[in-house]
């Protein structure tokens, strides 16, 4: 049986962490223990559970968990690597926010060096992005619930799930969780 981790703010921590977050009106620099947390559960093979305020890092805590293991498994050629099939799925149930979503990973990634693509699948994804996402998955898919249920519907759909060790996140209002299968 696989170890399951859940990192949940306190009301104090949520307290502390609110006053640190910006420092002479800039954002804070670095990340929050909690994320390092659960980079290194999940660096460990875990799976567990983010529960935090809205706009204090989980979308962080979980995507750059994926991208660190990418970087530590290809040191000296992770900046060169495109192509690379889906290497983590973001379930969310807001498609305006999977747009927010979308565009804070491909910023980190462009700070990273790591020339990953970051793809969007909901109901308002125009049918040849979809049609090209079948032929070649972007390494981040961000997706809805139906959207998902609809791609999984489709005949031959486990080609379009060919990769190694997924990362399966899934947002809500407030929470995201992930499992790091191998």
């Amino acid at each position: 049986m696989r170890e399951f981790f859940l990192i949940s703010l306190s009301d104090e921590t949520h307290t502390r962490l609110a006053s640190d977050r910006t420092v002479a009106g800039s954002e804070r620099a670095g990340p929050f223990a909690f994320q390092e947390e659960a980079w290194e559960h999940y660096l460990q093979g875990r799976s567990g559970l983010v529960n935090a305020p809205t706009g204090f890092g989980k979308t962080f805590s979980m995507f750059l968990g994926t991208v660190i293991r990418w970087i530590n498994e290809h040191p000296k050629d992770y900046q060169k690597l495109t192509g690379n099939g889906l290497r983590l799925m973001w379930v969310t149930p807001l498609r305006a926010l999977a747009k927010d979503i979308g565009r804070a990973m491909e910023e980190a990634l462009r700070e990273l060096n790591v020339p990953w693509a970051v793809g969007i699948r909901s109901g308002d994804t125009p049918l040849s992005v979809r049609e090209k996402q079948k032929r070649n998955m972007p390494e981040v898919l961000i997706i809805t619930p139906e959207s998902l249920h609809i791609l999984l519907a489709q005949k031959e759909y486990p080609k379009r799930f060919e990769y190694r060790r997924p990362s399966w996140p899934m947002s809500g209002t407030n929470c995201w969780a992930a499992s790091a299968a191998s």
